[in-house]
């Protein structure tokens, strides 16, 4: 019986094709973009949780922790499993040198502790993970880059050459999987800088460049280490910095922490969640479209339906018929959408920075789940208009008597006016998000960005340091120099600000950066109160944000502590977004004295050189004279800060491809409608040209009522998504303002979609013969 339901409904899928076509492209490509939103839904959601013991882990501080931090608290505090430090992460890129004619660049490089395999779950498969970080110059690769390095020959115990010094493979580990926000292909042991000159790590607190991640030992009291951690520092540790409030933070929670300082990537866990919603409305879209056509297609199944009734047919019988058609239907469209998802999942990959495989049906569970997920949608999509088919009169519809469809008309207008409700709200979003994104990366920031190369100094060029600058100056579309500790416009590191103030003693929390006397001028930095000073001595500069919340009225008696010693204020510098837009501007201290570590930036003119190209052409070549032996690093500040607002930039290209197939979708059941509706409407049409109508007249009459939905559905979607946009850009201190033309043109972008829709199909039907339309019944 039930193969005997399914070939009667395959016949009838396969008759009424336009219906079954739309049925199936709508779902089809619904479905596509719902499997590719979980896909990455689950990878952002389900971050970090693949360690074992993940509850367990934490991160130590909110900001860089210094060297003898994690030594110092594995001593001292016993419910610590295993601790370890890690500097470092994808930005950092590293040549290594297997002879001197075979070269690669590591994809990301970290400098750990032995325990870091303790800590984390990143499987070892060569090598014993009991010591192979235990020694300087040993170093653990990724499958990937030890098959790169030596294709299918054994790697173990092979000698690589990383800036000039020989490294010894002592172990091979899988790749970090796409659902880790740790990200790498190089694991160097920690104790390789003590060798290089850096000291022992172990008595070291001032070099704040490390994040600090504990296992504890279950159960975990949060509050209670914390409380334990910080009161251990206080009288023990000698921390002037904000690692003295120690909190303590999960692993599982890191990643969606934007106000936590990191090496790695982030999430924001809104715009995941905002993900989510949009792939839930285009399915209901793609449902609302299988509603509509159904019923608009069950006046002209009115008579199939009233004959088998008449001959015995049960109600139950067409309801399995009709069931097994949205079965058909729902399983042709998941398997489309599988063929659809496999072809744009390179695509995807690439615009959402992932690294999804291809969807194979190779196991039962996975047959289970495309069998399970299509039972769903026949249940969701087919169970109305199965009942509401079945519930025809076999009389009046044999009798071609006018149907009671009044209520069902008017649930299927309630339908398309939340379809479109949906597409412009998404529309709107659209518009608001990337108009937020353009905001942030062309408002004034306060300083100089554009024609800035940023040259990270490494060990080569710190060795010649003085004949590198030298050079450079020499060039002449060079305009100035300067080093600096970080790259502004990210600075995150800081440290307890202490004051005198006329013998008063004040504190705040500010952040830091380290900077030459050039640092000014190099980026145009505007100094608003300043005293002689001599430049050959080291001096401090604060911001206005400093001195507002050291609450003094001049900051010329003001006293900065560092290290045992006060020192004067010079001046202090106009508020500048030192920090991305997504945080506010906070009190920043500038330490001005030499700098010979992090970077060179360099200011040039671009009219100098025919393309910037030869500039770094130049860089390049002097690096690798003076330093052959490393990595000729670089990056151009405009650069460095966009890539602040990835996130955001991924989430608008996302939202606005999905916005743009959820409008077809709609658009998609919204042609349906008009091919039924235009068909049972034949015959009034071909009166109407007969008594004088013109096509114009016609066509007016077929999308005045289309019109009206579409207005409606602006006015509900406009408070809705004024609503949602409030919400979203709460989240930045810095914001776009809300205009009403971004509204209006999201209305008009629907109304314009939708009216074309309408009209390639009324047109047709309005300028049609009337002899024809007069012979159609």
């Amino acid at each position: 019986m039930l193969f005997y339901y399914l070939k009667l409904a395959y016949r009838n899928v396969v008759k009424h094709k336009l219906n079954s076509l739309l049925t199936i492209v709508g779902f089809g490509v619904a479905l596509c973009l719902v499997i590719l939103l979980s896909l990455y839904s689950y990878k952002e959601l389900s971050t970090n949780h693949f360690h074992d013991e993940a509850k367990r882990i934490y991160k130590v501080s909110g900001w860089g922790t210094p060297n003898a931090l994690a030594p110092f608290l594995e001593e001292r505090i016993p419910e610590i499993e295993s601790i370890c430090r890690i500097c470092g992460g994808p930005q950092l890129r590293q040549k290594l040198e297997l002879n001197k004619d075979t070269q690669f660049e590591a994809n990301g490089m970290i400098y750990t502790d032995n325990s870091f395999f303790d800590v984390f779950t990143f499987p070892v498969i060569a090598g014993n993970d009991e010591n192979f970080l235990n020694d300087p110059y040993s170093i653990v690769l990724t499958q990937s880059l030890a098959k790169k390095l030596f294709g299918e020959e054994e790697a173990l115990d092979r000698e690589i050459k990383i800036g000039g010094q020989i490294h010894t493979v002592k172990g091979i580990m899988k790749d970090p999987p796409h659902n880790s926000s740790l990200q790498f292909e190089l694991v160097v042991s920690l104790k390789t800088w003590e060798k290089q000159g850096s000291g022992s790590l172990k008595d070291n607190w001032h070099n704040f460049s490390y994040e600090t991640f504990a296992k504890f030992r279950a159960p975990v009291d949060k509050m209670a280490l914390q409380e334990k951690i910080q009161k251990t520092i206080t009288q023990e540790g000698n921390l002037q910095y904000e690692v003295e409030h120690v909190k303590l933070y999960s692993l599982m929670d890191v990643y969606f922490n934007p106000s936590l300082y990191s090496q790695f990537g982030t999430g924001n866990k809104k715009n995941v969640y905002s993900m989510i919603w949009i792939g839930v409305i285009i399915l209901v879209l793609a449902i609302v479209n299988f509603f509509n056509l159904a019923t608009s297609q069950g006046i002209f199944r009115g008579q199939e339906i009233g004959v088998r009734k008449v001959n015995g047919g049960m109600r139950s019988s067409l309801i399995w018929q009709f069931m097994g058609e949205s079965f058909i239907l729902a399983f042709v469209s998941m398997i489309i959408a599988l063929l659809l998802t496999n072809i744009a999942i390179p695509w995807f990959n690439q615009v959402a920075q992932t690294r999804f495989d291809y969807l194979y049906l190779q196991d039962i569970y996975q047959w289970l789940a495309l069998i399970a997920g299509t039972l769903t949608l026949t249940l969701l999509a087919g169970s109305y208009p199965a009942f509401y088919l079945s519930s025809f009169k076999p009389v009046e519809v044999i009798k071609s008597v006018k149907l009671k469809t009044k209520g069902v008309t008017i649930f299927r207008q309630v339908l398309i006016i939340f379809q479109f409700t949906a597409s412009i709200i998404l529309i709107v979003a659209t518009l608001f998000i990337s108009r937020q994104l353009n905001f942030l990366k062309t408002k004034d920031l306060g300083f100089e960005k554009e024609s800035i190369m940023c040259i990270q100094l490494n060990m080569g060029l710190y060795n010649n340091y003085n004949t590198f600058i030298s050079r450079l100056n020499q060039n002449p579309a060079i305009s100035a120099i300067s080093n600096t500790s970080g790259y502004i416009g990210t600075i995150d590191s800081g440290f307890r600000l202490e004051t005198l103030y006329y013998g008063e003693e004040k504190e705040i929390w500010c952040k830091q950066i380290y900077a030459d006397t050039a640092f000014l001028r190099t980026f145009d930095i505007e100094m608003i109160e300043q005293r002689q000073f001599n430049k050959a001595n080291p001096f401090i500069l604060l911001n206005e944000r400093a001195i507002k919340q050291l609450n003094v009225e001049s900051p010329f008696g003001i006293e900065v502590k560092h290290g045992e010693d006060y020192h004067q204020i010079a001046g202090v510098v106009k508020d500048f977004h030192f920090k991305s837009l997504k945080h506010g501007i906070e009190p920043l201290t500038i330490f001005v004295r030499p700098v010979m570590w992090g970077l060179v930036n360099i200011r040039f003119n671009p009219k100098s050189y025919n393309s910037v190209a030869e500039l770094v052409a130049f860089c390049r070549n002097l690096s690798e004279e003076l330093a052959p032996n490393e990595t000729f690093k670089y990056d151009f500040l405009d650069d460095v800060l966009a890539r602040s607002y990835a996130s955001e930039s991924r989430f608008q290209l996302l939202i606005s491809i999905f916005s743009v197939f959820a409008i077809f979708i709609s658009c998609l059941g919204l042609f349906g409608m008009i091919v039924f509706s235009n068909a049972r409407r034949t015959k009034e049409i071909g009166v109407r040209k007969v008594m004088g109508a013109k096509i114009t007249t016609v066509l007016t009459l077929l999308i005045r009522d289309y019109t009206k939905w579409i207005i409606l559905s602006f006015v509900i979607a406009t408070p809705i998504s004024f609503y949602l946009i409030m919400q979203w850009l709460s989240t930045f201190p810095f914001r776009t303002n809300l205009t009403w033309w971004v509204f209006a043109l999201a209305g008009g972008i629907t109304l314009s979609v939708a009216l074309i829709t309408v009209c390639i199909q009324s047109w047709r039907t309005a300028a049609r013969n009337p002899v024809e339309a007069l012979r159609y019944e």
